[in-house]
């Protein structure tokens, strides 16, 4: 064993398990589309046949399921003042988000709300930002950190009554928001 012998061996190049490219013993899964996690990368969204699926990259860490889209939208928005900001049109120019072990998530601002659509229809989002992921500590070649700590994100939102927050999870990654900060004008004041 190499570590024994005083090397070290690279990220990447060892494995308590015996990476594997086929998956099998899907069979209840059989036609439908699948993505999960390989050894901590997304796997793009594949139809499982035969009760397997072939990896494009060997793995010893394999986590499959269906996917689904996760989304969270904050409450309208209301600002301190003498009197409230509901109804009023708002400008939110700029989030401060606080996330804790987060990755490959997107954010916008106002999105349709299937709760008050007629027969609860689900309507897409639109015009979604996704954070930045990789900043000059991260080297080519190497996997994005989960984020821990304070994004913050230009946001051209737009006037709109209801000062929302969206934000949408595509990927089988983790998505932890511990608070988001606007950064806003408020409009339609007295005078």
């Amino acid at each position: 064993n190499a570590a024994y012998a005083g090397l070290a061996l690279p990220d990447s190049t060892w494995s308590i398990s015996t990476p594997v490219s086929m998956v099998s013993g899907l069979n209840h899964l059989n036609g439908l589309q699948i993505t999960g996690l390989a050894d901590g990368g997304v796997i793009q969204p594949m139809t499982v046949v035969n009760g397997s699926i072939k990896l494009p990259v060997a793995a010893s860490a394999i986590t499959i399921g269906l996917p689904f889209t996760a989304q969270l939208q904050t409450l309208y928005a209301d600002f301190p003042g003498p009197t409230t900001s509901q109804g009023k049109r708002k400008d939110i120019f700029g989030i401060t988000v606080r996330m804790e072990s987060s990755l490959g998530a997107q954010i916008g601002c106002n999105q349709p709300d299937s709760s008050t659509e007629p027969n609860g229809a689900s309507l897409s989002w639109t015009g979604l930002f996704p954070f930045k992921e990789r900043g000059p500590n991260t080297l080519a070649g190497q996997p994005v950190q989960l984020i821990t700590g304070d994004e913050y994100l230009m946001n051209p939102s737009g006037w709109n009554e209801r000062g929302q927050v969206a934000f949408e999870q595509n990927f089988p990654l983790p998505l932890n928001v511990t608070a988001c900060i606007l950064w806003y004008q408020q409009g339609d004041s007295d005078g």
